[in-house]
């Protein structure tokens, strides 16, 4: 099923190219590849943790590299761009094994769950958050709260300690998470005082284990500098959301609850459809859902065994973590993959809800609240039926992939520097190319100061100019690239096609 929607998102959703920015470190590993001309170069998103001592450990200003650490495997083994959105469906089937363990679930039946859910799976095949590994911690931390036995609570909150700083590094977003992840360690904690696993001393010693394992190098990435000897705090500063209208953005955003399609809000803009209509089936699924999370929680309450109760937890303080953290997401975020991050809360509730029907629902019951579920995500199939009417923009046009394949030409990598000139294309480039490619990245080539960087950097490497445009609307001077430059167009490509190349010959 996985690798049915992952084929049919390949068929009629193109990529955006805001899909492979988490992904940017491995366009290091072309020893020609330049960068950005904007200002920019193989350090732009560098930090220095040790002054004076520069490492690439940022894909972008605000996301960090371990998502471009768990993708190298597979990017050794399959160098496509076709491969990324498998890294969606590989973070899937990893936290449908979380949500097994805490529910006592198959985790093929959590697989199915997750890859089913509309919204939560889109967001993870075109993953532009990135999203995955926040929700993969989120389940996995869930894991340590609960898992604990109460011995080595230094080495538990270290571990738990570690893993909230990799989703700080990762973005700072996931720190809008811990009020929410809080509540339910605090539960946990709390559930383990109880029962005497742990004494007051030692919930003491793991919570400072946790809070300075955590603590010490969030601070050091904080109070870090980038090449302009910007610290890095002030860097993300320029990223704030302050909404001028609150009760507008909290509207927008509450979209992305009632209207399933509004996971695809970056396919929206050329796509013409009625919003109405999609927004009263979401709210159907919606209901549905609630009847299977009450029904479940109800259900659980009436078991008397410990494990019951335990289950009747997992339905109740997830929704009370959601609650909490979707508010705080929506205030501070922008699109719904900001938003989704709320979502595991929503995903483990509904879990543990299937799991206290099957095992303690009367038949009548479980009738019902099993077969809301089915129903539920049945709803969702008009939603990946819609997915062949949405179309491109043009910085996300499908020609982007045949201009692609033209340039991986052994020749042209020698003896041709790529300028990518419009928003669209350069990480595709970047990240995928020949081994012997050059890659720079300076859109809208506009003022005879550029244009003059650029030829600069020719002489020095001996390429000529290669030049990848949209058509129409370039945001570059064609006038002004014709005049330095004696450009011509790349042949074999459609003078109608909305990517054209102009190169030197």
């Amino acid at each position: 099923m996985g690798l049915a929607i992952y084929a049919a998102l390949q068929r009629w959703l193109s990529m955006d190219m805001d899909e492979l920015l988490c992904y940017s470190p491995l366009g290091l590993l072309y020893p020609y590849n330049i960068g950005d001309f904007n200002g920019n170069n193989r350090l732009a998103n560098t930090l220095a943790i040790i002054p004076g001592h520069f490492w690439p450990l940022r894909s972008y200003y605000y996301i960090g590299s371990v998502h471009a650490l768990f993708y190298l495997p597979l990017y050794l083994v399959f160098p496509h761009f076709w491969s990324v959105r498998l890294v969606g469906l590989l973070f899937l089937a990893a936290q449908s094994v979380f949500i097994s363990r805490l529910v006592k679930l198959p985790s093929s039946v959590i697989f199915l769950l997750l890859v089913l859910f509309f919204p939560y799976s889109v967001q993870h095949f075109i993953d532009a958050g990135p999203v995955a590994l926040h929700c993969l911690l989120i389940y996995v931390l869930l894991f340590l709260f609960e898992f604990d036995n109460g011995r080595r609570p230094l080495r538990r909150g270290a571990l738990v300690g570690f893993l909230v700083f990799i989703g700080i590094w990762e973005k700072l977003s996931f720190l809008l998470l811990l009020p929410g992840l809080s509540l339910l360690a605090i539960s946990a904690l709390l559930r383990l005082l109880k029962s005497g696993a742990y004494s007051r001393v030692r919930i003491v010693k793991f919570a400072l284990s946790a809070g300075l394992t955590s603590g010490i190098p969030t601070a050091l990435l904080l109070c870090a500098r980038d090449i302009h000897q910007v610290p890095y705090f002030r860097v993300m500063s320029t990223f704030s959301s302050r909404p001028e209208n609150l009760w507008v953005k909290m509207t927008y955003l509450s979209a992305c609850i009632f209207n399933p399609l509004q996971t695809l809000e970056r396919f929206l803009p050329a796509t013409n459809y009625n919003v109405l209509p999609w927004s009263i089936l979401g709210t159907v699924i919606i209901i549905l859902m609630l009847v299977v999370v009450v029904l479940g929680h109800r259900s659980a309450l009436k078991a008397s065994g410990k494990n019951d109760r335990l289950l009747a937890r997992y339905i109740s303080l997830p929704i009370a973590a959601f609650v909490i953290s979707y508010p705080i997401i929506a205030y501070r975020g922008l699109f719904t993959h900001h938003v989704i991050l709320a979502f595991p809360f929503l995903i483990l509730s509904l879990s543990a809800s299937v799991a206290a029907l099957v095992r303690h629902a009367t038949p009548r019951c479980r009738r019902i609240g099993l077969g809301a579920l089915m129903l539920s995500l049945a709803l969702y199939a008009p939603c990946w039926a819609y997915l062949s009417h949405f179309l491109p923009s043009q910085g996300d046009d499908w020609s982007r992939f045949a201009i692609h394949e033209k340039l991986y030409d052994e020749t042209l990598s020698r003896h041709y520097a790529y300028i990518v000139g419009d928003w669209g294309y350069y990480y595709l480039q970047w990240i995928y190319g020949n081994h012997d490619q050059m890659v720079l990245g300076d859109e809208s080539v506009r003022t005879p100061e550029q244009v003059a960087r650029l030829q600069a950097a020719l002489k020095m490497t001996g390429r000529k100019a290669l030049f990848v445009l949209t058509n129409p609307n370039s945001s570059c001077d064609l006038d002004l690239l014709r005049r330095s430059f004696n450009l011509v167009a790349m042949p074999g490509i459609s003078p109608d096609a909305r990517w054209q190349v102009l190169m030197e010959p």
